[in-house]
């Protein structure tokens, strides 16, 4: 709720009040209105108090795109802000793949602060049906946060910009929902074939595969 807040409610409610109140210019208003989600995302970073990967590319792609906005006072770069970061991790999740260190493993290995986590990590690598869902879950998480990108785009240069304004977080909220989704289920469709190679090992070895 308080993420919907920072980045959808207050900024349409502040672009709405300083444009018909105050009488801003679009560029003037949504420039103002960004500072509400972008301090929320850095009190959010300092909370945590440990630097990530996803952090670090996280406020790399937001000071681009601020910094672009500025100098070429183009409004849609304010518009898309977000989508900067999205593309940004999709274009990483899709290359990584390519190069055979995909960033899905490499998020879990960082993630992992125990030794029985990071053990279970490399266990998954090193499994093929494991690896194999690391590898399509990273062409679907980047493939979907690509096409945010380009759907984000499309609404800036096609919708109202206070439209673009709410309508913009809530389409990434469901795009992750969708992420979440796909991992959900891969996660499923894994143990499953994990469980079904456990069973035909011990038949192989003689042993009874115990049902529990």
């Amino acid at each position: 709720m308080i993420d919907l807040l920072c980045n959808m409610l207050l900024p349409w409610f502040g672009y709405e009040f300083l444009q018909k109140s105050w009488g801003f210019s679009d560029f003037k208003a949504l420039l103002w209105v960004t500072v509400v989600p972008v301090v929320y995302g850095l009190v959010v970073l300092f909370k945590e108090r440990r630097f990530s990967l996803v952090a670090g590319l996280s406020l790399f792609s937001l000071a681009l795109s601020l910094i672009s906005a500025l100098v070429s006072k183009d409004i849609r770069m304010l518009q898309i802000r977000e989508s900067f970061c999205t593309a940004l991790f999709g274009s990483l999740f899709l290359g990584s793949v390519l190069v055979g260190r995909p960033l899905v493993y490499l998020i879990m290995r960082e993630q992992a602060v125990e030794d029985e986590q990071r053990r279970r990590v490399e266990q998954l690598w090193a499994n093929p049906h494991g690896r194999a869902f690391i590898h399509h879950l990273s062409y679907a998480v980047g493939g979907l946060m690509v096409s945010e990108f380009f759907l984000k785009w499309w609404m800036v240069n096609h919708l109202p910009i206070a439209t673009v304004l709410w309508l913009g977080p809530l389409v990434l909220k469901i795009l992750t929902a969708l992420v979440l989704l796909l991992c959900f289920l891969g996660a499923r469709r894994l143990r499953r074939r994990l469980s079904d190679s456990h069973k035909v090992g011990s038949l192989e070895s003689g042993h009874e595969y115990p049902t529990s």
